[in-house]
């Protein structure tokens, strides 16, 4: 079974796309991974509901190397992932290549799922990752005018 990638960008950082990740998988895994980059900051007890809490498992990312060595080391289960932007801009292409490689290699083949949150303005990593935003939906107000809100 083949798991799903999804990666997009957001202006800042939002726990309740951790919470309704964690809603999506909890399904068929009771734990998930939260990889979380330097710069950013939450209050873990106040941000996310009870449940989430009890299912994640955290872990600081400090280098792009030790972003593959988890991913490439470590089990199945579900992965979000919250980066800055200017972190992703700083590795090398060569290293963010190897980790989008691992990335679709552990979705497709091991079945997980995995979702990466760049967090921050656009920068220079869109060139390989792709010009990715947080997915707008179309909603129609009483005049009949289209209007874009964020998706929930």
């Amino acid at each position: 079974m083949h798991g799903s990638l999804r990666i997009y960008r957001s202006d800042s950082f939002d726990p309740g796309y951790v919470d309704r990740f964690h809603i999506s998988t909890r399904d068929t895994d009771s734990i998930f991974h939260f990889l979380i980059s330097d710069g950013i900051m939450v209050d873990f007890r106040s941000a996310f509901m009870p449940e989430t809490l009890e299912s994640m498992r955290i872990q600081r990312i400090l280098t792009s190397y030790q972003l593959q060595k988890i991913l490439m080391e470590s089990d199945d289960y579900p992965y979000f992932i919250a980066v800055m932007s200017h972190a992703i801009s700083d590795w090398k292409t060569t290293i963010l290549q190897s980790i989008l490689d691992v990335l679709r290699i552990k979705t497709y083949y091991r079945g997980c799922r995995i979702e990466l949150n760049i967090i921050g303005e656009r920068d220079i990593h869109e060139l390989y990752i792709g010009n990715m935003t947080v997915a707008r939906r179309k909603t129609v107000r009483e005049a009949g005018i289209f209007r874009w809100d964020e998706q929930y």
